[in-house]
């Protein structure tokens, strides 16, 4: 892995971009105006990680493709030619390009990539990455940083040139591309439901009226819609919908029964695209129907 000595770095005004190149090793400098530069503009798309929380921890999504155009530049000086480049990435030390199997003779070297960067060029940075979104993610919002400290991707590149009678120099240039971080906000989710029965008066005296309550906490404010399937004993359901209100996002729904017969029933209820649910809630009634004073059928007429 190649060491860096007294880098002068230069910002680019577009993306961030660093850029960084070493002055020859000793002697005559045969190499000029050499530079590695990732052209990262605004309608570029550059390179992401994404952090999404689940059970309490933040998760890298390991997925997506980017594109990083680079250009390596560099010009022989004197009688001297370039014969020798290579294009790294730093941490990994991994070759991405270099001038083949034979020597070359160049007065000019012009080279540009195009560098696709996925989850195998990010994954060493996945631990940097989410320590940073336990730092500035947010559960209820999507975050974008597009510079953080230490989460970059480090391209250099060793150009060397001589002529026929003196030695080689070189020249190292470095290209510093920072990676996005996007920490992704929880997801919305019922974290408590509870199906409550309430009977207005004796259950043994009818008609009964009955309520069946439901009462749901969320993990964010108000505004959002719960959608679950409420369900009865003999498998008969329907599908009902209700919205979260205020700061603690909590919502409530209600069924009024008015039961005329004695009944066994159960209920319960499940969230949909959730696993969460509840248990069976009874509601038992035993009552006779109330008389209304006439008798049925008439007696007969013995007359």
């Amino acid at each position: 892995m190649f060491r860096f000595s007294k880098i002068s770095l230069l910002v680019l005004s577009l993306g961030g971009i660093l850029v960084a190149s070493t002055p020859a090793v000793s002697g005559i400098d045969y190499i000029k105006n050499a530079s590695l530069k990732a052209s990262m503009g605004n309608m570029s798309n550059p390179p992401a990680m994404v952090f999404v929380p689940k059970n309490g921890k933040y998760e890298a999504e390991k997925k997506g493709s980017y594109i990083i155009p680079i250009r390596l530049k560099a010009q022989k000086r004197l009688t001297a030619r370039i014969y020798k480049w290579n294009l790294k990435e730093h941490y990994s030390n991994s070759l991405l390009a270099d001038h083949g199997f034979n020597p070359v003779s160049l007065k000019k070297l012009d080279k540009q990539f195009q560098l696709k960067v996925g989850w195998n060029e990010l994954k060493h940075l996945e631990s940097k990455g989410r320590k940073a979104c336990e730092q500035y993610g947010k559960a209820d919002k999507k975050v974008v940083k597009p510079i953080v400290k230490d989460l970059r991707l480090y391209y250099t590149s060793f150009i060397f040139a001589k002529p026929k009678n003196d030695a080689a120099t070189s020249r190292q240039v470095s290209a510093v591309v920072p990676v996005r971080l996007v920490c992704m906000p929880e997801e919305f989710k019922v974290t408590d439901a509870k199906l409550s029965v309430k009977y207005h008066g004796s259950s043994r005296k009818c008609p009964v009226k009955v309520t069946v309550s439901a009462n749901f906490k969320t993990n964010k404010p108000g505004g959002k819609n719960i959608e679950f399937y409420y369900i009865r004993g003999d498998g008969s359901h329907m599908t009902v919908k209700t919205k979260t209100s205020g700061s603690k996002g909590t919502a409530f729904w209600k069924k009024d029964y008015t039961i005329g017969h004695s009944v066994n029933r159960k209920y319960m209820l499940t969230v949909i695209n959730s696993p969460f649910h509840t248990g069976w809630v009874p509601v038992k009634i035993s009552c006779k129907k109330k008389s209304d004073g006439f008798k049925n059928p008439m007696p007969k007429n013995n007359l």
